[in-house]
């Protein structure tokens, strides 16, 4: 698992999720990943969907849980290190690699079934984490922000 120390994650913070079935139990859950347009890289104007993530201040974590209460640090035997991700009431957890190849898939085929919330957070924080860069994400986040200025 390469995570990049000190990546400056700006607001707004989005929170990405969507339907996929467990790989022990087989029940349907709401998967998620923080996604942003705002990092301290070198990139391309696209969306990123945060990965790995190691540690979350505490007003992150208090505002992902009113939204995704089933987040929550587990040990990845793909990874081979701990890191925030959604865990099953049976105990399964859906490991980043899986979850962001369902979210880029459904981003791109399926945007409506990809449920986008904006977290009412303000300010910039270092998150040890690693990153994915989609234009389909970009254009999901870019979609949310208009909806939420317009409501």
């Amino acid at each position: 698992m390469d995570t990049v120390e000190g990546i400056s994650v700006s607001a707004p913070l989005f929170l990405v999720s969507a339907m996929q079935p467990c790989s022990l139990c087989g029940k349907e859950n709401k998967v998620a990943a923080l996604a942003t347009n705002n990092l301290s890289v070198e990139e391309e104007d696209d969306g990123f969907l945060l990965s790995y993530v190691e540690q979350l201040p505490a007003e992150l974590l208090v505002e992902i849980h009113k939204r995704h209460p089933n987040f929550a640090i587990r040990y990845s035997m793909t990874a081979g290190d701990s890191y925030f991700m959604t865990v099953c009431q049976c105990g399964g957890h859906y490991g980043d690699h899986y979850v962001h190849k369902q979210l880029l898939n459904q981003a791109f085929r399926a945007p409506d079934d990809v449920t986008v919330q904006e977290l009412p957070l303000a300010g910039t924080w270092v998150i040890p984490c690693a990153y994915s860069q989609s234009l389909s994400v970009g254009e999901l986040l870019d979609r949310e922000a208009i909806r939420t200025a317009n409501s």
